[in-house]
């Protein structure tokens, strides 16, 4: 008896030895035996402490295994036993224990540590380690989720014990409850028969392991003011006008309006009072910037504002794919994961497609059904790895082994059976009938490397959002999250167009449009990425880019399409047409009407109801977008006071007025004019006095004096509703320094200047042009002895001269002395 329990410890530890072979590495980094060479089930390699901080890297097909966690002392603990040694386990599954980011290990495995090689290592292939190849005890398996209950399942079909438990699996997930619904199913009918029969278990599955899932604009000078008073107020004359006209097309346009709603509601508090513009610039800069920055939630209202154009068959795809580019990005803005924009992508937007849609729409429809399974498939249940989809490895685990990729799709087509309504392409095509067919099943090896492709190219998408949710937190300032966001939101869009791939699934090849559908998708998406450069911008806080984004998106959805969509005008038909239609109109005359000649000739019909109104109001509106979103834009970037002056002067034009003669029945004001001037000069005593006998000066002229002014009329007698009549008497003429401060209004002091230099008496006509701040003069004056002033010394004539002149000027009311209304 003693040399029999002798012979079965020795047995005993010949066999440990073999199924889990134990090595000591000491301080000096080396081996405490010899290695045999032969395979082994698992591995541990217990290292010395003084090793504590130093590297322990797993080498697999060439590349670590544990990359990024190969730290001893960080990754890979103490034992708890043996508290010496720090504990490397490789187990007969091939994986690195405790370590969730690592990769399986191949059969022959090599260790480095602190970079020194200690030889190569073999283990024995998992199909022939005497263990059942279930999930692994390191990883935890929540079932719910198609791709993780489709690994288990394969893992566990040799597992007699599992049978009660997948059973209630297909039962409860899949509503696969006896042999009747199996058989229904050609993906699992053949592995699964045992489940719901007392018959023999099949044969297991070659897995090769499961991998983790990972789970402000300073405003304080805003105000301070133009330049010197006379250029100043000028520029306040023009700046007023553009505010006017601003605040008037805004109003009467129902798409900047929508584009700008803020800007428009505070435009419509501020009202009459927009001449006091400069007093709510602040307010003004704060509505573009909320206008701005909500840019992207407003352009749907494009729809609604024009009804009739979106109306149009053809245009139907543009309708669906402005309403879908603004839901996807108004839905990451809100911090909606990628994973629930699509899961909740609104279907609706794809109803009623007109008939000749309705082919291309039902197949893109059926296709984001088809990755709306997908995703869902992908779902990780597990709530401590904190990740939407399981990692990319699982999805390689499935998608590179064919018994488990038929497994996959079993499930999933119940799935879609039970929740997508079988997922349909056309009216009498779906996925579940198309996909759960013998043939399927007879022709899967040859099409399995079409189902490995489709499924990894979703997964890397997933795969990569992950990865980029979970390193959002890790970002080490504002503006690398901003461009992680950037980077986040084109690849949420890249995820949704992996949408054409089902063109490449030969199930599919029986649907009429599958073979052009990858391609007549591509404009749907187009303006997805257009939405999400336009959010990128406003998170850049790029206004300027957020206008060009915002020009482009409303010109390829309505602009440019509406122009396209222009019929032929009358003057393109030919000789012959146009003969016809004349001799159809001189017979109306006596037989019919006119209006049924127009409607029996179509070619004509479009031109003659003036059917391109819309698309010259679409390019207008284009062009206001353009210009009102770069002035917008820039005053939200002003820094300060100047950069806000410089705004206000690149787009300010004399296209409005708040003139208080041309409102008034009569009115006295001491009044300044400045402008440009072209006359005649006669000095004294040289010239022969003949007014207007050559032109022979031009500049700037900035006369003040008194105005009488008489509004509505010209030259006084005659009625002219917005015009205004004045006779102005000049006292002095400051255009010379005007002239100078329009090119330099930073210099503090000009050389010194005399009241005398400056006296211009002389008298003017003045008419005021109706809806803007211009007058023209004419009249004469005797011309002030300053001529020109520099820096260092002014320029003076030295002699008497009158100066008869025309001059085109803003019109600068001073001090208002007298005013009658009209009533």
């Amino acid at each position: 008896m003693k040399h029999f329990f002798i012979f079965l410890l020795t047995c005993l530890t010949i066999y440990e030895s073999y199924a889990q072979q134990k090595f000591y590495i000491n301080s000096n980094g080396v081996l405490n035996m010899a290695y045999s060479g032969e395979k082994q089930n698992s591995y541990i390699f217990m290292v010395d402490k003084s090793f504590d901080q130093k590297k322990f890297d797993i080498i697999t097909g060439g590349i670590p295994a544990n990359n990024n966690n190969n730290i001893l002392g960080n990754h890979f603990q103490k034992d708890a036993d043996e508290s010496e040694y720090f504990k490397v386990f490789i187990n007969g599954q091939h994986e690195i224990v405790g370590c969730d980011d690592c990769k399986h290990v191949t059969d022959d495995f090599s260790v480095k540590i602190n970079g020194v090689s200690l030889g190569t290592f073999h283990l024995t292939p998992v199909s022939q380690v005497d263990v059942d190849p279930i999930i692994p005890s390191n990883a935890i398996y929540t079932p719910g989720s198609i791709i993780n209950d489709a690994i288990y399942i394969a893992a566990n079909m040799k597992t007699r014990s599992k049978a009660p438990t997948i059973k209630n699996l297909l039962t409860t997930q899949y509503s696969i409850t006896n042999t009747a619904d199996l058989n229904k199913n050609e993906f699992l009918k053949n592995d699964l028969q045992y489940v719901f029969t007392s018959g023999n278990v099949q044969g297991a599955l070659n897995l090769k392991g499961i991998a983790n899932a990972v789970g402000g604009i300073d405003v304080t000078t805003i105000a301070d003011g133009f330049a010197k008073f006379i250029v100043k107020r000028t520029k306040q004359e023009l700046s007023i006008a553009f505010f006017q006209k601003f605040k008037k097309e805004i109003d009467s346009n129902n798409d900047l309006k929508m584009l700008f709603p803020k800007t428009h509601a505070l435009l419509l508090i501020i009202d009459s009072e927009i001449y006091r513009y400069s007093n709510y610039i602040n307010n003004l800069r704060e509505a573009f910037r909320a206008d701005l920055n909500i840019i992207d939630e407003s352009l749907p209202a494009i729809v609604d504002n024009h009804p009739a154009f979106f109306a149009k068959d053809q245009n139907f795809i543009l309708k669906a794919s402005l309403l879908s580019g603004c839901y996807i990005s108004t839905s990451l803005r809100q911090d909606e994961h990628p994973g629930d924009i699509l899961q909740g992508f609104p279907l609706s937007y794809l109803d009623k497609p007109p008939a000749v849609e309705k082919e291309k729409i039902d197949l893109l429809k059926g296709g984001i059904q088809t990755l709306q399974l997908f995703s869902e498939s992908f779902k990780e249940t597990d709530t401590v790895k904190k990740a939407y989809w399981v990692g990319i490895d699982k999805i390689r685990e499935v998608a590179e082994n064919p018994d488990v990729t038929k497994i996959y799709l079993g499930l999933l087509i119940e799935v879609a059976k039970k929740k997508y309504d079988k997922v349909a392409y056309a009216s009498n095509k779906n996925l579940y009938d198309l996909l759960n067919q013998s043939s399927t099943i007879t022709n899967f090896t040859a099409e399995y490397p079409k189902y490995k492709k489709f499924i990894i190219s979703i997964g890397t998408k997933t795969s990569e959002l992950n990865k980029m949710i979970k390193g959002f937190d890790k970002a080490s300032s504002d503006s690398l999250k901003v461009e992680q966001y950037a980077k986040y939101f084109k690849t949420t869009v890249q995820l949704l167009e992996c949408v054409s791939d089902i063109s490449s699934l030969s199930f599919l090849n029986s649907i009429s449009g599958i073979q052009t559908f990858s391609k007549e998708t591509k404009p749907y998406f187009s303006t997805a990425y257009q939405f999400t450069d336009l959010v990128t911008a406003i998170n850049r806080k790029r206004y300027p880019e957020v206008v060009n984004q915002t020009v482009f998106i409303y010109s390829s959805v309505y602009a440019r399409p509406a122009t396209a969509q222009v019929p032929a005008n009358i003057v393109t038909l030919s000789k012959k047409e146009k003969i016809e239609f004349a001799e159809a109109v001189i017979k109306a005359n006596a037989d019919q009407k006119v209006a049924q000649v127009i409607a029996a000739n179509k070619p004509v019909a479009d031109a003659i109801n003036d059917k391109d109104t819309e698309a010259k109001e679409a390019d207008q509106v284009l062009l206001m977008i353009t210009r009102y979103g770069a002035f917008m834009a820039s005053m939200v970037e002003a820094k300060n006071s100047d950069e806000v002056e410089a705004a206000i002067e690149s787009v300010a034009l004399p296209v409005g007025s708040s003139s208080i003669k041309r409102e008034t029945k009569f009115n006295v004001s001491l009044n300044a004019y400045c402008g440009l001037f072209v006359g005649n000069e006669i000095i004294k005593g040289v010239d022969e006095n003949k007014p207007f006998k050559k032109f022979n000066s031009f500049g700037v002229t900035a006369p003040i004096g008194i105005s009488i002014s008489r509004g509505d009329h010209v030259f006084f007698i005659f009625p002219g509703k917005g015009w205004s009549s004045s006779l102005f008497l000049s006292i002095v003429d400051l255009g010379a320094i005007a002239s100078y401060r329009f090119n330099d209004d930073k210099t503090e002091q000009v050389p010194e200047i005399k009241l005398e230099d400056i006296l211009s008496p002389g008298i003017f006509l003045s008419l005021g042009i109706p809806k803007t701040p211009i007058s023209f003069n004419f009249g004469t004056q005797i011309g002030p002895n300053l001529r020109k002033v520099n820096s260092d010394a002014n320029d003076y004539s030295g002699k008497l001269y009158v100066r008869y002149s025309l001059s085109f000027c803003v019109d600068i009311p001073l001090l208002n002395l007298y005013t009658k209304s009209k009533n």
